[in-house]
């Protein structure tokens, strides 16, 4: 590896490019990798979710060594006239988790936080301090970036992960309760039970136009919290504004993200749920 400081350099340390960096350590042990993350922790601030019968062959070893929350027995929908409950197995994973565990699992010196990409190519990564990481392969997975080849939509949100004064009751995560008022496109609340005290509950739109406003996103979720009689302390919070892709040219848009000798994955090079937005199954 003369020459190289590392074999393989993974830029953005989001869920494909920390599982990248799991699966690969996992596989070859004998590489060195870099996880080059421009935030102050690999994983941000999110929370992942998805349907166990969505992972492909090998993908619940990968995610084994993650503390996650499952719920074995199904989750519900709710609409105005009908609701409905339904046996799939449904799971979650939080950021923090998600960072602790690569911490721990992969070798020292693998993360790098707080480094920004200037600019990748073949050869390597370029960080605005001037900071030249070399590699002999490098793999591009940052975060989507808006393009005139996609059309559609966004989805829109506003999450919180509450801790409650009493149990809040809730025996299956709420996927979608759409008897909500209508305001501002399609809009529901989803409500993950993560133990008896506390719950991730989060207002969502799909809306034409990327605009979230979080004094009036935050206002609602008090009052969705206050109707069910959920008071307590807020653990965390976060918001999003997610591509939904009805339409355009998929190529193109690959084509104008595309760097020379570098590989794509991840949000970056288009490997989302077009309607969801989830991201996880991809990843894995």
């Amino acid at each position: 590896m003369t020459g190289h400081t590392c074999d393989i350099a993974i830029v953005g340390g989001g869920l494909a490019g920390g599982l990248i960096a799991l699966a690969v350590a996992q596989a070859r042990p004998d590489l060195t990798l870099r996880l080059i993350e421009a935030g102050a922790q690999v994983g941000g601030n999110h929370r992942w979710s998805w349907f166990a019968s969505d992972l492909p062959a090998g993908g619940e070893a990968l995610l084994a060594p993650f503390a996650r929350t499952v719920w074995d027995h199904g989750y519900d929908v709710r609409f105005p006239g009908h609701s409905r409950h339904l046996a799939s197995r449904y799971c979650s994973l939080a950021s923090g988790d998600f960072a602790a565990t690569l911490a721990r699992e992969l070798p020292a010196d693998t993360i790098l936080t707080g480094a920004e990409a200037a600019g990748l190519d073949a050869g390597g990564v370029t960080l605005t301090d001037g900071t030249r990481i070399a590699a002999r392969a490098v793999i591009d997975c940052r975060g989507f970036t808006p393009t005139a080849t996609l059309s559609g939509g966004c989805q829109v949100f506003m999450g919180r992960h509450l801790r409650l004064a009493r149990p809040h009751g809730v025996t299956a995560p709420m996927i979608m309760d759409a008897t909500v008022a209508q305001l501002g496109g399609y809009r529901f609340v989803y409500v993950l039970p993560l133990d008896e005290h506390e719950v991730f509950i989060e207002d969502t739109y799909y809306q034409d136009e990327p605009v979230l406003d979080p004094a009036a996103l935050s206002s609602r979720l008090d009052a969705y919290a206050e109707a069910h009689g959920w008071t307590g302390e807020i653990l965390s919070s976060e918001t999003g504004i997610l591509p939904v892709i009805t339409g355009g040219d998929f190529a193109a848009c690959q084509a104008e993200q595309r760097i020379a000798g570098v590989a794509m994955a991840g949000a970056r090079g288009g490997f989302v749920h077009p309607l969801t937005s989830y991201t996880l199954p991809f990843a894995v």
